[in-house]
């Protein structure tokens, strides 16, 4: 159910809000730095805020979707305003604390999980998905062919944005990472028009 649903994304967001305290709290005193640089507490700060950010931001746009399609029961109504907010607050933290200049601490290499991007591209290519995952679940209305052709130039733009970053700068020291989301932006587009096709000839 969407109420299910809706509580999955809270949860998951406060434990990534309590993963975020956790690294504040540890980074303070010298004693906890073994804990705050170790890899396990790296991934799982990695795989909340950026592995699962597509389906935390689609769990909590889950009532405004029903709403924009007219499917939304009073249940769901009530969940839209928090789940937005929950949203937000998400969406805030992640961008702030994830950039190569954010808040936290620059780790060492001892962790080897330091997955860190340039402010800007992080920026740009969050702001691209958050739209894609809002567009795909309806949430800016429309018809199925208006939703697959912005889903369509949401992906090219999201390919084009790391192409284009990656040869004026560095995205990330990690390998193949360029390669990977590209790769990824790709998928989307072309299943995106594969559906205007059927779509079209339908």
């Amino acid at each position: 159910s969407v109420f299910t649903v809706v509580v999955a994304g809270i949860f998951l967001t406060t434990c990534w809000l309590l993963l975020v305290s956790l690294m504040f709290v540890t980074g303070q005193q010298e004693e906890h730095q073994t804990l705050q640089n170790h890899s396990f507490l790296r991934f799982l700060q990695l795989l909340v805020s950026q592995v699962l950010s597509v389906p935390i931001t689609c769990a909590l746009l889950l009532p405004a979707a029903c709403s924009a399609v007219d499917m939304d029961s009073p249940s769901s109504r009530n969940l839209q305003a928090p789940a937005l907010l929950v949203l937000g607050v998400y969406i805030v933290t992640t961008q702030t604390l994830l950039g190569e200049s954010g808040l936290l601490e620059p780790l060492t290499n001892n962790c080897g999980l330091d997955l860190r991007y340039p402010i800007c591209y992080y920026t740009g290519i969050s702001t691209l998905y958050f739209a894609l995952a809002a567009s795909s679940m309806g949430v800016f209305r429309g018809s199925d062919m208006a939703i697959a052709t912005q889903s369509a130039a949401l992906g090219a733009t999201a390919m084009t944005w790391t192409i284009v970053y990656a040869f004026l700068k560095p995205v990330s020291c990690v390998p193949f990472v360029v390669a990977l989301r590209a790769a990824g932006s790709v998928a989307i587009f072309t299943t995106a028009v594969f559906v205007m096709v059927q779509l079209g000839s339908s």
